[in-house]
């Protein structure tokens, strides 16, 4: 192999969060440095990702009252739109249904269901096994509406989540 290493890990996922016009350069630790530009001149990885996580809590808190358009939707107006649950949390404990959610989607066909591939992609790369994945439809409450099991997972075979390229995926309910 000729030239530069490929950069670490945490060097790539920080790029990956950032911005466009980051760049960033090896160091002899392996963790690296990011330019950042807008004057914000070069810093550790460990300070941009520190940095960015702050952002991101701040607009959470920012953002977390606000509702599209300016009121609740009602319930059937998205009557496509779902929510999907990690199957292996939900119990009958009410508060489940919150813990056990993680993503959405929406209702393309009467067993079909579009979503992110991220959403089912585990942080190793394996896809989550259908059985461990429950689609909620039918109400804009978690406390209700129905779950429908997954019988398949298929990912776009091109979904690179690096770049986040071809992200997307589909979930074949076992019963419509």
């Amino acid at each position: 192999m000729t030239g530069k290493l490929a950069p670490s890990l945490a060097l790539m996922l920080a790029l990956a969060a950032a911005p466009p016009g980051v760049r960033a350069d090896e160091t002899k630790n392996g963790l690296g440095d990011i330019a950042v530009p807008g004057g914000s001149g070069v810093k550790s990885v460990a300070a941009y990702v520190t940095d960015m996580k702050a952002h991101a809590q701040a607009m959470e808190a920012e953002t977390a009252s606000r509702i599209f358009g300016g009121r609740s939707a009602q319930d059937g107006a998205w009557p496509a739109q779902i929510s999907l649950h990690d199957a292996t949390k939900l119990t009958n404990e009410p508060d489940s249904r919150f813990q056990s959610q993680f993503c959405g989607g929406s209702i393309i066909a009467r067993q079909w269901v579009l979503t992110a591939a991220h959403c089912v992609v585990l942080p190793d790369g394996n896809i989550m096994a259908a059985k461990d994945i429950a689609v909620r439809s039918g109400s804009t409450d978690l406390r209700q509406g129905d779950f429908r099991p997954v019988a398949r997972v298929i990912v776009h075979e091109g979904y690179d989540p690096i770049r986040i390229d071809n992200d997307i995926a589909l979930l074949q309910l076992a019963q419509p």
